[in-house]
Order: C-alpha cells, then sequence, then structure tokens
C-alpha cells in the first residue's frame, strides 16, 4: 500500500507551501487564528491534512463525496474556532478550554484549507480520483 504517489507528493508539497505562505501574509488571522500564533496553525494544520488526506487518497474516485467531506470538516473548524474566540474574549481572556478549541479549530481550517487545495490540484494535475 502506497501513502502517495510520486506526483501528488510533489503536489502536497505546493499546497503546503501555498498554506504556508498564505500564514505569512496573515490570511491564517482572516480565518480564525490568533496573532499569537498564525504561522504555528499553518504549520501543524498542513502536518494534519497531510494525515487526513492520506486516509482520503485510499479511496479513488468518489471526488464527489470527497468534497463534500472536506468543505463540511472546513465549515466546522471555523464554527469551532469562531465561537471559541468569542467564548475566549467574552470570559475577558479566562477561559482557557475556549483558547484550547479556539487553537484546534484554527488548525483545523489550515487542514481543510490543504485538503482542499490538494484536492483540486491532484484532481487536474495526477488525474486522480477520475
Amino acid at each position: 500500500m502506497r501513502l502517495f504517489y510520486k506526483n501528488e507528493w510533489i503536489v502536497a508539497g505546493v499546497c503546503g507551501v501555498a498554506v504556508a505562505v498564505g500564514a505569512h501574509l496573515g490570511l491564517s488571522e482572516r480565518f480564525g487564528a490568533s496573532p499569537d500564533w498564525p504561522v504555528q496553525v499553518a504549520y501543524l494544520g498542513v502536518a494534519l491534512g497531510i494525515l487526513l488526506e492520506f486516509f482520503i487518497v485510499q479511496e479513488r474516485g468518489w471526488l464527489l463525496a470527497k468534497s463534500v467531506v472536506i468543505a463540511a470538516f472546513t465549515a466546522v473548524s471555523l464554527m469551532v474556532a469562531t465561537i471559541a474566540r468569542g467564548q475566549f474574549h467574552y470570559t475577558h481572556d479566562q477561559d482557557v478550554l475556549a483558547y484550547g478549541m479556539w487553537y484546534l479549530g484554527a488548525v483545523g481550517v489550515a487542514a481543510g484549507i490543504f485538503m482542499a487545495l490538494f484536492l483540486i490540484f491532484a484532481t487536474a494535475i495526477c488525474k486522480r480520483g477520475r
């Protein structure tokens, strides 16, 4: 059983670099990350995205189902990050659980963006999923 094919590793690297560059340009903060850890969230999100994408890659085909799962994962992560950020600020920065959920939600958003980019480019370049 192979993890990825050679072209898919190249696509994963390009998508990881795209997410990291976006974090350095401040896009992580727009998608729910704190100004204290935008780049760290992106790097962890790429690592989590590669791990989750491994399980999605095992099933060839089912492009629409994969797209729906990735979109739902990203939407739920964004919702968790937004609600937890609000709770954390509402308690005047004292709620540790909300801070942790905010962090994990932001990592999930970065992972979802990575997986979406990977699915788009791997399908277009590697002809995977058809």
